[in-house]
């Protein structure tokens, strides 16, 4: 069997052991990254891989197996008030913290991706 190299080694991912992706965006957006998720696997299989989506989008990828672990971020929080949504979004944050990102891919044009990336100072 071939092996190809789809992924440009601007990265040296033989140092990588954790990536979060984010894709805050709708359901098919979100199917769009499901590739992406089985290329970083066949190349480096030993890289977990973490996803941030909005809570509504999980059914697209629930069942990824190429997908370690799933992190939501529900909507419904704006609904609940300033203060919930601070509390539980702070919580979300805090958690993504610990997991100490190697390579964070933010794959959404929108502010709050670029935010997080930044917070989370991966490696």
């Amino acid at each position: 069997m071939i092996k190809l190299n789809y992924i440009n080694d601007a990265v040296d991912f033989q140092n990588i052991d954790r990536i979060l992706v984010i894709k805050l965006q709708l359901l098919g957006d979100v199917l769009l990254t499901t590739p992406l998720y089985s290329v970083i696997k066949q190349q480096f299989p030993h890289i977990k891989i973490d996803v941030l989506i909005y809570k509504e989008t999980l059914t697209v990828i629930a069942e990824n197996p190429h997908i370690n672990q799933i992190h939501q971020i529900d909507r419904e929080w704006k609904k609940q008030g300033t203060v919930i949504q601070l509390v539980n979004e702070y919580s979300l944050l805090k958690q993504l913290k610990t997991n100490n990102y190697d390579l964070v891919v933010n794959l959404t044009d929108r502010w709050r991706g670029g935010w997080l990336t930044r917070f989370l100072k991966p490696k």
